[in-house]
Order: C-alpha cells, then sequence, then structure tokens
C-alpha cells in the first residue's frame, strides 16, 4: 500500500476551538465597538458645540446598545430643547433674521465616517489576534 502522508488532526482540532471562541466572543466584541464609536461621535459634538449655548454641551448623550435581529444600534442624541435649532439653524422670535446651524452632530458624523474604516480594521485586527494565532 502506498502511504499519502501523515496529517495531524490536534491542530485542527485546536484552530477550531480558537475558531468557535471568536465566534461567541464576537457579539461582545460588536458591542464595546460601538460603545467607543458613540463615545467618539458624542466627544467630537461635544467639540463642535458653541460654548454660548447654555446647556447644550453637557446635554450630549449616548443611549444603551440595542439589538433587533442582526441590527446592532446606539444612540447618540442632545437632550436640550434647542438643540435641533443650533443644528439646524431657526428664525429669530421677529421672523426677520436666519441664523444658520452650526451642524455639530452632521459634521461630526461625517468626520467619524472617515476615519472608521481604519479604526475598525485596528479593532478587528486586535480582536482576530486575541483568538487567532
Amino acid at each position: 500500500m502506498s502511504r499519502l502522508g501523515d496529517f495531524d488532526f490536534r491542530k485542527w482540532k485546536k484552530k477550531q476551538q480558537e475558531l468557535q471562541k471568536l465566534k461567541q466572543s464576537f457579539s461582545g466584541f460588536e458591542e464595546k465597538c460601538m460603545k467607543e464609536l458613540a463615545a467618539e461621535l458624542r466627544t467630537k459634538a461635544v467639540a463642535l458645540t458653541p460654548t454660548d449655548a447654555g446647556n447644550l454641551r453637557k446635554s450630549w448623550t449616548v443611549g444603551p446598545v440595542r439589538r433587533t435581529g442582526s441590527d446592532v444600534r446606539i444612540e447618540v442624541s442632545n437632550t436640550d430643547p434647542n438643540a435641533s435649532n443650533v443644528e439646524y439653524g431657526y428664525h429669530t422670535p421677529n421672523l426677520h433674521e436666519w441664523v444658520p446651524g452650526k451642524h455639530m452632530l452632521a459634521v461630526s458624523v461625517e468626520q467619524l465616517e472617515r476615519e472608521l474604516p481604519n479604526m475598525l480594521e485596528q479593532k478587528l485586527q486586535k480582536f482576530i489576534d486575541r483568538y487567532w494565532r
């Protein structure tokens, strides 16, 4: 009989177990990433919020991570009643003048979207390296 070679299945089993651990931990990783990204977005929005707008800077909040099916969501919002006026703009009380919006959140989202690919790549690589040696 010819011999085709030896194959050590122990290494295969070890990789299979590592992959299973990675799979089980991904949900926690995903949630942690969402919280970190939302915190970064909040930080950017706070930095762009006018300082002369009362409690507007203090009113930025990050909500809990919510899962619906395969969707994972987290909300960054401002609870100040004037937040939408400052974000989008408003008419003065006498309606003679338009005050343009500051777009604190919109600009922050754009900034984060530009940074997101590199940020996620680094986070994902660290996560994979932890389980896949």
